[in-house]
């Protein structure tokens, strides 16, 4: 470590500069700085953290590696890296993370999504650690299936009267849901026929 100046005339400023720090171990460090005057002396502190590489790649632990029937804002876990400042957790639709859905900075090793998932679909996480060296190494990628979500169904008029052989038409909804509804109907008069048009709806959606 060097003082420029050495020094200094109060009040006065002085550079400390510390180098020659490849060879040093990483870690966080504090520096005391001693003044010596006629007065007497004094001191202060100063602190260092010493990074010698990027983060290497977290360890990924749930949801685990192809797990089924996760939760619509679930927990992610992963083993701390060392010498890792930030980790950085990506979630995606696609394995080479062109759409991301969810992404946040957290000094944690886990992290519960704020915003909710769409039910029964895949998805990709990742998660890689960055520091004042740069980012980590590229991280493993683990994928997931969130669960389905059940669906309700709605038709109105809730009934209605008409002279035979006019035709009796109904509006039904189906909401919520995450996957495709068949849809078919019973107990209508004998010799009838029912007909949806369309008669598959991906939820939210109408059929008549």
């Amino acid at each position: 470590a060097a003082f420029r100046p050495e020094t200094v005339i109060p009040p006065g400023v002085s550079l400390l500069t510390l180098s020659d720090t490849g060879a040093a171990e990483a870690g966080s460090y504090s520096i005391e700085i001693l003044g010596a005057g006629s007065s007497g002396t004094h001191t202060t502190t100063v602190g260092l953290d010493l990074y010698t590489d990027v983060p290497g790649r977290p360890t990924l632990l749930e949801p685990a590696d192809g797990a089924t029937f996760v939760p619509l804002q679930p927990q992610f876990r992963w083993e701390a890296v060392t010498q890792t400042v930030t980790h950085t957790l990506d979630v995606a639709s696609d394995p080479d993370f062109n759409e991301i859905v969810y992404t946040v900075d957290t000094l944690e090793t886990d992290h519960t999504l704020a915003v909710p998932l769409a039910g029964h679909r895949l998805y990709y996480w990742r998660v890689h650690g960055q520091n004042v060296c740069g980012a980590g190494e590229t991280p493993t990628v683990f994928s997931f299936t969130t669960l389905p979500i059940d669906f309700t169904l709605q038709a109105a008029p809730a009934t209605q009267a008409i002279c035979a052989p006019a035709e009796a038409l109904y509006d039904v909804t189906v909401l919520a849901g995450s996957d495709p509804v068949a849809l078919s109907a019973g107990g209508h008069p004998a010799g009838s026929t029912t007909t949806f048009d369309p008669d598959s709806v991906m939820p939210p959606g109408n059929s008549t």
